[in-house]
């Protein structure tokens, strides 16, 4: 897996089977094979195994003038908390062929993970970063890999409340407040926003809080990519890398 960073970036349409006779590692060396060099130091991240406990219940990207997002609704239908979990998405454009994969250094942010999901909950992960505008991305595949460490006995908790929608000079976002009920201070915080219309994701993005003090709240705003008018918002909170 790559490195988490900051960035910002979401339409939808098909997603592959989480089990089947090709691995993961290589359908993302097929992936690779058939993008070709898009950095200098192309990496490919290795999912490993197909998760059977993660279920992808929405996958859509979202496209405006600012950009292209990728949102995805998961849900963990195990009893035990998973943490560090591998997530592939491809984009295709009309014609069948990729024009974006989050599997290279430096594509996206968080470039392939969600460092915690809860048991039996559902959450939103969003890629902000899309590189496909002008490429006709048409629709999304993804693939959700077994998580690379085990879940610690107690791990990074957060509260969402207050969530609204805005609009700014440089576009729609959701604002809202979060609170850290840990007992110790967070560092790169996530926060996945959508915006929901008729049961559809219409814009998306994501923001990081830098660092929440332990048991503190913080305002935040994400900027969506996307058209809120008229939408609820929702919002994931995910702390950093856990394993």
């Amino acid at each position: 897996m790559t490195n988490r960073a900051v960035a910002l970036a979401a339409i939808v349409v098909a997603v592959a089977a989480l089990a089947g006779c090709e691995s993961t590692e290589q359908e993302s060396a097929k992936i690779a094979k058939r993008l070709g060099r898009q950095s200098a130091g192309v990496t490919v991240t290795h999912i490993g195994a197909a998760n059977p406990d993660v279920r992808v219940d929405k996958r859509q990207l979202v496209q405006s003038n600012s950009g292209t997002a990728a949102a995805l609704e998961l849900t963990n239908k195990s009893a035990r908390a998973q943490v560090d979990i591998p997530i592939l998405i491809t984009v295709d454009n009309r014609a069948g062929k990729v024009v974006y994969s989050n599997d290279t250094a430096g594509a996206s942010n968080p470039s392939g993970e969600l460092a915690l999901l809860g048991p039996h909950a559902t959450v939103w992960w969003v890629d902000p970063n899309v590189l496909a505008n002008g490429a006709g991305a048409a629709s999304i595949t993804a693939k959700i890999g077994a998580p690379s460490a085990s879940a610690p006995a107690s791990a990074a908790a957060f509260t969402a409340s207050h969530l609204h929608t805005g609009s700014s000079y440089i576009g729609p976002f959701v604002g809202g407040k979060v609170l850290n009920r840990s007992p110790t201070t967070q560092t790169e915080v996530t926060i996945y926003a959508v915006e929901l219309a008729g049961g559809r994701v219409v814009a998306a993005g994501q923001s990081l809080i830098a660092s929440l003090a332990a048991h503190a709240w913080a305002s935040f705003q994400v900027s969506l990519i996307g058209n809120a008018k008229g939408a609820k918002p929702a919002a994931t909170v995910a702390p950093a890398h856990i394993g």
